[in-house]
């Protein structure tokens, strides 16, 4: 995946330590650990950029073919809430009308100065600056994570609709 920023998948990993959601990140050229995903809920990050976009939709279409139709979540990152929407709204659209999957916001996680400033630490940023904006947008997705796991809702995550997420969205 373009953009995909492993010190803030590191971060999210530790919060969910412990937890039912696991994470496995793989490089999108490699082969699908598919028995690892076929029974998760999984969840695609995206930034704003045209080729992250183009990567994410990729990806969505090669998971397809190889675990057939199913929802995905959407997490943008690096984006302000507006910028996030839009983003959201086009890959839902192009995803629904092209390969009738559908997609789930996750929310959005802002561009934060501190996501660097905590991996030149060498630490998460939500362990070294834990009320960054980064670091509570990561805290409300690992909560909406644990809540759908704990619910039992697998490949649920909760209202497709942005609009009533907006509270669950930290922006710049």
């Amino acid at each position: 995946m373009a953009n995909f920023d492993f010190d803030q998948a590191e971060g999210l990993r530790r919060m969910l330590a412990g937890a039912k959601p696991r994470i496995v990140t793989f490089h999108p050229d490699n082969a699908f650990p598919v028995p690892a995903m076929a029974a998760n809920d999984i969840v695609i990050q995206v930034s704003s950029s045209a080729i992250s976009i183009k990567a994410a939709y990729s990806l969505i279409k090669r998971m397809s073919l190889e675990l057939g139709r199913r929802p995905f979540g959407l997490l943008v990152t690096g984006a302000n809430e507006a910028e996030a929407r839009v983003v959201y709204a086009n890959m839902a659209q192009a995803t629904s009308r092209y390969l009738a999957v559908n997609l789930s916001s996750m929310g959005s996680v802002p561009m934060d100065e501190f996501v660097t400033k905590a991996a030149r630490l060498g630490r998460a940023v939500i362990d070294a600056y834990p009320l960054a904006g980064a670091s509570v947008a990561y805290r409300r997705l690992a909560g909406r994570l644990s809540l759908s796991s704990s619910v039992g809702t697998k490949r649920s995550y909760g209202s497709q609709n942005w609009h009533n997420q907006q509270s669950s969205h930290v922006g710049t």
